[in-house]
């Protein structure tokens, strides 16, 4: 479990608003949704085009191509943590 918060540890100390780089401007591309609700503008490409920007809330309230992906992301993560749950066997 260590590496949510190796992976936070450079953000915070170099990418957020508060970080060493803070009057830069920064891109982060990623796949990780954690950072999202972080950053000041997401943009979402769906088939090769931008399908939406915004801030992370917008973009959830709008209910388009990005909060499909979270909802399906999450859905995943919660079908892994079950499946995770199911392999335990108590003696």
């Amino acid at each position: 479990m260590l590496m949510p918060v190796c992976v936070e540890f450079p953000f915070l100390l170099i990418l957020s608003s508060a970080g060493l780089i803070s009057l830069q401007t920064r891109l982060l591309v990623t796949h990780s949704v954690t950072f999202l609700p972080k950053v000041d503008v997401i943009v979402v490409l769906k088939d090769g085009r931008i399908s939406e920007v915004g801030a992370y809330q917008d973009l959830i309230e709008q209910d388009g191509d990005f909060a499909d992906f979270l909802k399906t992301h999450l859905t995943e993560m919660d079908d892994e943590s079950s499946d995770e749950r199911n392999d335990v066997i108590l003696i």
